[in-house]
Order: structure tokens, then sequence, then C-alpha cells
């Protein structure tokens, strides 16, 4: 049941690291090689760096969110009976990319998330497929 391969590449040791890993996450797990390379003063200052961006981003999102809720623009008064809107009629607060792309840069921008939404989740997809392709086929 737990043979290795032909080539005797993998184990039960070695399927149930990576099964963890993609539980866990090898960004986690990858922090100490990581600092071993960049040195901890680079790393931390790396790190501090990135997590500003990333707040500042989340806090981008969050006010343009309310600034939506509070402005209505006019691209969000169409009436429901218009076929060619593609903002859907949602409460207030259910806005979501596709929304804020459309009201800042029109139609384009809202088919460009759109798109994009659709190509990461597929990618998700995939990886995922052949990530439990291999590691499961390890195992029995």
């Amino acid at each position: 049941m737990y043979s290795s391969s032909v080539n005797g590449a993998y184990s039960p040791a070695k399927t149930f690291a990576n099964i963890f890993i993609s539980f866990v996450g090898a960004g986690v797990l990858g922090l100490p090689y990581a600092f071993k390379e960049a040195g901890i003063i680079e790393g931390t200052i790396i790190m501090i760096v990135v997590a500003v961006m990333s707040v500042k981003a989340m806090l981008l999102l969050i006010d343009s969110k309310n600034f939506l809720e509070h402005q209505r623009p006019p691209a969000l008064e169409r009436e429901k009976d218009d076929e060619n809107s593609l903002l859907s009629e949602r409460s207030q607060s259910e806005y979501d990319y596709g929304d804020l792309a459309l009201l800042t840069f029109g139609p384009v921008a809202w088919w460009a998330v759109q798109i994009a939404v659709v190509c990461a989740q597929v990618g998700f997809c995939c990886a995922y497929l052949v990530f439990i392709m291999v590691n499961v086929n390890d195992i029995f």
C-alpha cells in the first residue's frame, strides 16, 4: 500500500510533508529560509514593507466601498429593467471588485476584472488537481 514509486523518490513521509505544506502554507514554512538568505535586518524590513502595503491596499478597498455606500454614483442608479446594466440590483453593502472597476474605469475594466478572477480560479483549480494527483497517487 505504501510502496514507493519506480525511482524511489516518494515515501509516505514525503507525501505527508507535501500535504502538510499545502495546508499550512509554503510561505509560512519558507520564512525561516527567506530570513536566512536575506538576513535578519533586510528580512525584517521587507516583511514590514509588505505588511504596510497589504494593509494600505485593504484600507483602500474599504474606503472605496464606503465611498460607494455614501455617494451612490449615477452608474448605480440604473433601472431594474435595464438589461445592459453590468451592476446587478443589490443592497448598498454588496459591492465587489467588478463594481469598483466599472465605476472608476468603465465596462472594459469590469470585464478585465471578471476575466482576471476566472483565470485565477481556474489556475487554483488546476494547481490543486495536480497537487492531489501527485500526492494521493503516492499513497495508494
